[in-house]
């Protein structure tokens, strides 16, 4: 259940009013998850229940390219410890609503990763987060931190994207968060 709550709440941070901003691209390889050996990783998802958004309550809706997985991290642009994100560039291929530029590249994060399993045993998530780690196995060096169900970004291929602009709650912000998602896109 605290899983759910934790998760729930951070999950819900990228739905907040957002902030209209220039967004510089992150200059960074093409897929940095593509080195890790997948021996080296455990598996954690999580059933998260989720509130599906009405199309209003996003900043942009659109078909995008991600160009690059850059990293992941769990802290946030407030040194806050957050559920583990992915972050990178992608490319606007088309729009339905927002602001955005077909062409246009741009920051994303996307909230699920795979990250160093000692960033996320370091970081402060108060009560109850870590107690939810205690089977975690001890030979892995990272850990896929995910919602059960979710879709998988992938460098190269293109999505339905429903995204909110950076604001002071999202993880990073200098990008756009990814809230939602349909299936690759053809």
């Amino acid at each position: 259940m605290r899983k759910l709550i934790i998760l729930s709440l951070f999950m819900g941070l990228a739905a907040c009013e957002g902030v209209a901003q220039d967004v510089e691209p992150m200059t960074v390889e093409e897929d940095a998850y593509a080195s890790i050996d997948p021996q080296d990783i455990q598996e954690l998802a999580y059933f998260i229940e989720y509130h599906y958004p009405s199309e209003e309550e996003f900043a942009f809706i659109g078909v995008c390219k991600i160009k690059t997985i850059a990293g992941a991290d769990n802290i946030n642009q407030n040194g806050e410890a957050v559920f583990p994100y992915t972050f990178g560039t992608l490319e606007i291929m088309e729009v339905d609503k927002g602001d955005l530029k077909v062409g246009d590249i741009v920051n994303y994060t996307y909230y699920g990763a795979i990250i160093e399993k000692d960033k996320v045993m370091a970081a402060d998530y108060g009560d109850g987060f870590l107690e939810d780690l205690e089977d975690l196995q001890s030979d892995k060096t990272y850990l896929y931190m995910h919602n059960a169900g979710v879709i998988d970004l992938e460098v190269g291929q293109t999505y339905l994207l429903y995204m909110n602009e950076p604001s002071a709650k999202s993880p990073r912000i200098d990008a756009y968060d990814i809230s939602f998602m349909r299936y690759p896109y053809e």
